[in-house]
């Protein structure tokens, strides 16, 4: 059972409401907070004019006066609550409201696509806002001060380290700059400027690309491989935009004539820009140009030389030989294949070494 007691009539009491801050842009809600009873009505004025005045304002049956979009201009300074009963009773206290401004940041970019080795700054600037504002940036999400940015830059906090260098410096009270001393691809990301007052936070965010020419991740060489067997021609580099390997072969007899190798038979080019050919013939033998290219710079090219090696073959089946009880008997073995070579002979199963039987 819920018990009710009864309300005590009393003249009204506005108890004291003090300082109120706003943030510019947002909704201010004023309760007035009464005692006393029966209250016939609550009004509010701003230093003597009756509100509502805009439809920005609005005072609710409970009493509250709200205020959306608040500004500075219009809704800064003092207001009052008054509060009456139906006999004249009145109570009245003021309130004092204080908008601050949040700050604002101005867009900023950095040069598409920036070359690696360059310098790179960037200003990140306050379009409004009240003062002290602090500024701080962010790469990829994490404060620059965080100790996981450190040590995403460099786990050992050495060597690398130096080659990510960034500055920050404070301009003036609206605005601070960001240095990139000697950019590299690891500078590669978001940029985010954060601005705070005592209003609320600020950001904005800016990517950071970097066009690094192409280099070696593996470098072609020279390879000899048995006839029939695969071989793979690496060619693997990287860089920003990704390069682009093309594979050529040496055509002809005259220095630097290639020809593309694109829809050769037996010829494939794999993701990571390496050559893969299947069982190599010797007509595969020669020399192969890969070249990388991406735009950026004059690109990576490199000759190498495939050697096919011609195991030891057989050039015709057994045969059988007859001869006569002490006459001379020629056994032929003719064997193709790249030198150096070697020929022995067996009989039953045991080498033949050369004697006046045998020669």
């Amino acid at each position: 059972m819920t018990r009710s007691y009864p309300r005590v009539k009393g003249v009204p009491v506005v108890r004291a409401m003090g300082e109120v801050t706003a943030v510019a842009g947002e909704r201010l809600v004023l309760t007035c907070p009464v005692g006393g009873y029966p209250i016939h009505t609550r009004r509010w004025f701003k230093e003597g004019t009756q509100l509502p005045v805009s439809r920005r304002q609005s005072v609710h049956p409970n009493g509250s006066l709200v205020i959306d979009n608040v500004q500075r201009k219009t809704d800064s300074g003092s207001y009052s609550c008054t509060a009456s009963t139906r006999h004249g009773d009145t109570s009245t206290q003021s309130v004092q409201v204080k908008v601050l401004v949040p700050p604002r940041i101005g867009p900023f970019s950095f040069r598409s696509n920036a070359a690696a080795g360059i310098r790179v700054q960037v200003s990140c600037g306050l379009e409004q806002g009240d003062l002290p504002v602090t500024f701080r940036w962010l790469k990829d999400g994490t404060p620059f001060t965080d100790t996981r940015f450190l040590d995403a830059v460099d786990p050992l906090r050495r060597g690398p380290a130096a080659d990510l260098a960034l500055e920050v410096r404070q301009l003036d009270a609206y605005s601070s700059i960001l240095i990139i001393p000697h950019l590299s691809a690891a500078h590669a990301g978001n940029y985010t400027c954060e601005a705070t007052n005592a209003a609320r936070s600020a950001s904005f965010t800016a990517p950071l690309t970097v066009s690094v020419p192409p280099r070696w991740v593996t470098e072609p060489a020279d390879v000899s491989v048995v006839r029939g067997r695969d071989v793979v021609l690496p060619c693997q580099t990287e860089g920003f935009p990704p390069p682009t390997v093309v594979w050529r072969k040496a055509h002809g007899s005259a220095p630097g004539t290639y020809r593309d190798l694109l829809g050769t038979p037996g010829v494939q080019q794999l993701a990571n820009g390496s050559l893969f050919l299947t069982q190599v013939a010797k007509e595969d033998e020669g020399r192969y140009l890969c070249e990388a290219t991406n735009t950026i710079g004059a690109g990576l090219s490199k000759v190498v030389k495939i050697t096919v090696n011609a195991p030891p073959r057989f050039s015709s089946h057994r045969e059988n030989v007859s001869a006569g009880s002490g006459t001379k008997a020629i056994l032929r073995c003719p064997v193709s294949g790249d030198q150096p070579m070697k020929v022995s002979w067996h009989k039953d199963g045991r080498i033949v070494t050369p004697s006046e039987s045998y020669r």
